[in-house]
């Protein structure tokens, strides 16, 4: 076996040095075709956990990273339901499978941005909603005799607005910056979609730079914006699941039970 694939392997299994490890991931971030080589392997020792073909060495070595890693157990509950769903003698070649679990499941718990597919250039907008307030309650009118009239509260008012699009940044002194004021609310997420995106519905998953789930939501709708006619799906969630640091939202289009990833886009949270 080549020395690079071998340490590629030693990097999915969690067997790398501090300075080896920091290579590799320097090199992930500037390097397409090493990111889908990792991607590809990682895939393999997920099947082949799965499988019971790791070394005992290898496997203990795996399984520790494997407890550490939500994005890891993912891919291995695929690849067991992969391995569940299909005869022995039907199963799939390791680089088909691994082309299959891409689709699917969040690849960047150690990367910061994913691969990058060919979109029209953009810019990205990022910061506080300009004047956003928090709208009076709604007092409902009650019939007589019915006693005091009831307060409907309002919900509060979004915090900031991300909306990310164009090609995939790289450099992380680029990274696009979510800027959060102080007070209560929630945030918003917003990922515009390519032409020829279309599902029934969209998934969206927010994680950390450890790669450890922060939010997600399922049976997404687009909505189009007024001004230029792009399409994008958008989260939101409460301010204080982003701390201060660096995160990744994926999105999918779901159609069945298929899931296709279909970008990642990486951005920075300040406060």
């Amino acid at each position: 076996m080549p020395e690079a694939e071998r340490r590629i392997i030693r990097y999915v299994l969690g067997e790398l040095t501090s300075p080896e490890l920091d290579e590799v991931e320097d090199r992930l971030l500037a390097d397409q075709a090493f990111f889908e080589q990792v991607e590809a392997v990682e895939a393999e020792v997920c099947d082949d956990y799965v499988a019971g073909r790791l070394g005992a060495a290898e496997r203990l070595a795996f399984t520790a990273r494997l407890a550490d890693s939500e994005r890891l157990q993912r891919r291995v509950a695929f690849a067991r339901g992969l391995a569940a769903s299909a005869p022995q003698a039907a199963r799939m070649a390791p680089w088909w499978w691994a082309a299959a679990a891409a689709l699917i499941v969040a690849t960047a718990g150690t990367v910061w941005f994913a691969r990058d597919r060919t979109r029209p250039s953009g810019t990205i907008a990022s910061g506080s909603v300009p004047g956003a307030t928090i709208p009076p309650p709604v007092i409902a009118t009650p019939a007589p005799g019915s006693g005091p009239p009831r307060v409907t509260p309002a919900p509060p008012a979004v915090l900031a607005t991300i909306t990310l699009f164009g090609p995939v940044v790289r450099d992380a002194r680029e990274v696009p910056v979510l800027s959060i004021p102080a007070g209560e609310g929630p945030v918003r997420v917003e990922v515009a979609l390519q032409e020829g995106d279309v599902f029934p519905a969209y998934r969206a998953e927010i994680t950390s730079h450890a790669g450890a789930s922060v939010f997600a939501a399922d049976r997404l709708a687009p909505s189009t914006s007024a001004s230029d006619s792009r399409r994008t799906v958008a989260i939101e969630l409460a301010a204080d699941r982003l701390p201060n640091g660096t995160y990744q939202v994926t999105v999918y289009g779901v159609r069945g039970a298929d899931a296709v990833r279909l970008v990642t886009y990486g951005f920075r949270v300040n406060r």
